[in-house]
């Protein structure tokens, strides 16, 4: 992932994806179907208040997924105001999403179900804030006003109101995407899990064995 990082410089990122100096980029990522949510983004552009209609650049990058949901969205993008519209991209499927990334100066998760997103792996190995649904598992995977906002799936009235509060307040919002790499490294790693569960594991097979001894 490190070389993923490296490759894309923000500059370039912000030029290849035709964003101006100025501008803030919010980003999720994903394919579009009803778990992953992404209309909440949408409507919560709707709500951003008029004085930050010049300088967000929302994308949403992902290859179509459920054909109704895609509708939905498209419905969404469709009833918003022509300047709202105009700061919104749907990218589709992308080849490279280290440039939205590296582009990005936060990172959004929509999804209704997730385990442990490799998405917010990603947008905090990049050093962005998040703001997050708090679903499953990603409570686990971020700290909350720390490196991350929550907000309940649909409830895009607070959506909206964690995105003005970070594209607004540059000092949060530098605060929470220096931490992110920092709470990346305090959760366990691969090897570090699958010593955990075995040592789950061989404890539960102990008990097992102690149990079954004292019924004899």
């Amino acid at each position: 992932m490190e070389q993923e990082i490296g490759r894309w410089s923000a500059a370039a990122a912000r030029k290849k994806l035709g964003v101006r100096g100025g501008e803030l980029v919010v980003v999720v990522a994903g394919t579009v179907c009803a778990r992953k949510g992404q209309v909440d983004l949408v409507q919560a552009v709707a709500q951003l208040p008029n004085s930050l209609t010049d300088t967000v650049r929302v994308f949403i990058a992902g290859a179509p997924g459920e054909p109704e949901y895609v509708a939905e969205l498209e419905r969404a993008v469709a009833q918003l105001s022509p300047a709202a519209a105009e700061r919104l991209t749907v990218e589709g499927a992308v080849d490279d999403m280290t440039v939205y990334f590296a582009a990005a100066d936060i990172y959004v998760c929509t999804s209704r179900v997730e385990s442990a997103p490799r998405v917010l792996v990603e947008a905090m190995a990049h050093g962005l804030p998040i703001v997050t649904t708090d679903v499953f598992g990603i409570p686990e995977m971020v700290d909350e006003n720390v490196n991350a906002l929550f907000y309940k799936p649909a409830d895009v009235a607070t959506l909206a109101r964690h995105l003005t509060t970070l594209l607004t307040n540059k000092s949060v919002r530098t605060a929470f995407g220096l931490a992110s790499p920092y709470v990346l490294r305090s959760r366990p790693g691969y090897a570090e899990m699958v010593q955990g569960y075995a040592e789950i594991i061989a404890e539960a097979a102990m008990l097992s064995d102690v149990s079954g001894r004292a019924e004899t």
